[in-house]
């Protein structure tokens, strides 16, 4: 090996271990289409880490196939320093990776209280008196606090929810599993102005709780002034990387999702 490509690889070794997830050479394909067409990118520890790009641009795709939910067709993902390509979606929440998808996905039939705990369910311990009792109830005061309109809705059946009250409680659900990485699809979509607002304020606090977040947004310009990091995905590859505030002064970002000339 020559001392360019011992450089290169050391570099890229490097890079695996400052990074709480690592996405290579990721492709995925829905039989003749090609979604994800071979993008690689980092989320570092304690990041909030936006990606961007039109409908279609194969956002979700990303995400899903992080989370082991779609089928990928080429790449490697590792987390944690541990590759996660093969490992079984059900398996992830339990290593601190959860996703709050897009369209919220609360268990519509069941109580408000219900799907809080639901989001303890991965955690080591779940369903023994001593966890039910003390670390279940304390993370569950918090979403509380943090969430004061779900306290008021406990009991009430989470179908029966406003919009932006569901993605308030599917992301408190998703906090009940005290994840490591949040990966968050589309949080602000069909909500209110002023439930945006919300929404965003509670996504800077988690972030600066401590909690490392992969955000996929179409509100490019909310997604990118609370980001440290940001992607931009056109037809399924990224186009352009940057800081949050570097990519709001670009001109193509500007003009292509911000609406300005």
């Amino acid at each position: 090996m020559t001392q360019h490509s011992q450089a290169q690889s050391k570099d890229v070794m490097a890079g695996r271990s400052e990074s709480l997830l690592s996405v290579e050479r990721l492709s995925v394909a829905y039989g003749g289409i090609q979604a994800v067409r071979t993008i690689s990118f980092q989320v570092p520890p304690n990041s909030l880490v936006a990606l961007i790009g039109a409908n279609g641009a194969g956002k979700t795709s990303i995400l899903r196939a992080i989370c082991g939910l779609t089928k990928k067709s080429s790449g490697e993902l590792r987390y944690q320093g541990q590759s996660i390509t093969e490992v079984a979606a059900s398996e992830l929440p339990a290593r601190g990776l959860i996703l709050v998808p897009e369209g919220r996905g609360v268990f519509r039939r069941m109580t408000v209280l219900e799907n809080l705990k639901l989001g303890a369910y991965c955690r080591e311990g779940f369903g023994t008196a001593g966890l039910a009792k003390s670390e279940i109830q304390h993370d569950l005061e918090e979403q509380l606090d943090g969430f004061p309109r779900l306290r008021e809705r406990l009991g009430q059946l989470a179908g029966t929810l406003s919009g932006g009250e569901q993605q308030m409680l599917a992301i408190a659900r998703a906090l009940m599993g005290r994840p490591r990485l949040l990966l968050l699809d589309e949080p602000s979509m069909g909500l209110s102005p002023i439930l945006v607002d919300q929404v965003f304020e509670k996504i800077q606090a988690i972030a600066r709780a401590g909690t490392t977040i992969l955000l996929v947004e179409q509100n490019a310009r909310m997604a990118l002034e609370i980001a440290s990091q940001g992607l931009v995905l056109e037809s399924g590859q990224l186009t352009l990387k940057g800081s949050g505030n570097d990519l709001l002064k670009s001109a193509e970002v500007r003009a292509a999702y911000l609406g300005e000339e």
